[in-house]
């Protein structure tokens, strides 16, 4: 299935814009939304 071999990839995608946004308490325009949009 290539939607469970890019899974772990997109993870690590979704980790780093949650570490880099998260800080900013989601001024930069990143709302939480976006990580469930990516994962379905």
């Amino acid at each position: 299935n290539a939607l469970q071999a890019l899974l772990p990839q997109i993870r690590e995608e979704i980790r780093e814009e949650f570490r880099t946004g998260s800080g900013s308490s989601n001024a930069s325009g990143n709302p939480p939304t976006s990580y469930y949009s990516h994962v379905a």
